[in-house]
């Protein structure tokens, strides 16, 4: 498979989550189609198998390396796109952001990092177990999740540069946004203090 440009696969990964909007809101398959999807998260044999039925489309001829992480990426995202049905989709950001909104309802900001931290560590091989935990995480706090652009990462994940940016671009995002509320507190505190020593000096 050639390698495609940034945009490129935008316009696939939008075509991939499109469809499993489709199937989701489906009334007479939709129930099955989101069974089938959740089931892939085995990893046995008969559910890919059937997961390639519905998204046969998407599969490529080759066999490389490269063109197998394509297909198990969509798959992945089809798994957990279904794991999260009920979930209102986010319209924006990466994993950085939604686990920056997750740290906003935290009641730990390390447990949190903690779990970042493992995520954007991940080699490749073992990113679909720590995607799984982190998607899995989100739905219960009830973050949404900008699925396209979760596809698009995962598809750059085994790219050494392509890799390294997805990585960067999610703890930048995850990173400003504590300093941001850092950046708050600093501000009040230093407030605070200003006026104690005016106080101070008045007297």
């Amino acid at each position: 498979m050639a390698q495609e440009s940034r945009e490129e696969k935008f316009k696939q990964a939008d075509e991939v989550i499109t469809l499993l909007r489709r199937l989701r809101s489906d009334l007479n398959q939709g129930n099955a189609a989101m069974a089938i999807f959740q089931r892939g998260l085995s990893g046995h044999a008969t559910d890919i198998e059937r997961m390639q039925r519905v998204l046969h489309r998407f599969m490529v001829s080759d066999n490389t390396q490269a063109d197998r992480w394509h297909e198990e990426s969509i798959f992945l995202i089809a798994s957990l796109f279904a794991l999260c049905k009920n979930t209102p989709e986010g319209s924006e950001g990466n994993m950085g952001n939604h686990f920056d909104r997750a740290r906003d309802k935290a009641a730990s900001d390390e447990a949190v990092e903690r779990r970042f931290s493992s995520l954007i560590s991940a080699h490749h091989e073992d990113l679909p177990v720590y995607l799984r935990r982190a998607v899995t995480y989100l739905k219960a706090q009830d973050i949404g999740i900008h699925w396209t652009r979760l596809l698009v990462d995962v598809w750059d994940w085994r790219h050494p540069d392509q890799g390294e940016r997805a990585r960067r671009d999610w703890a930048r995002q995850f990173w400003l946004g504590k300093n941001k509320n850092s950046t708050a507190i600093d501000i009040e505190s230093t407030s605070t203090l200003d006026s104690e020593s005016l106080e101070t000096e008045s007297t």
